[in-house]
């Protein structure tokens, strides 16, 4: 995540449950910042069970403070 991202969620969007949210830690200035993954991969590693008849969705909100867009903000690399 950029430096300017908030939090990011994820969603079942068949359930309208919230699964998972994490904040990024500090980071300096240009740089990325780490999110913490331990609830979304549990103790075990294993991960989140999903289901394939159920729609998810990542949802990342960002505080820009310029007076410009972020064309690169909401990419996934």
């Amino acid at each position: 995540m950029h430096e300017y991202g908030k939090t990011i969620e994820f969603w079942d969007v068949t359930t309208g449950k919230q699964l998972w949210h994490g904040e990024p830690a500090p980071a300096l200035a240009g740089e990325p910042s780490a999110v913490p993954l331990g609830k979304l991969y549990g103790l075990t590693g294993l991960g989140l069970r999903i289901s394939p008849t159920h729609r998810y969705r990542v949802r990342v909100i960002y505080e820009n403070p310029t007076d410009h867009t972020i064309r690169t903000a909401g990419w996934v690399w």
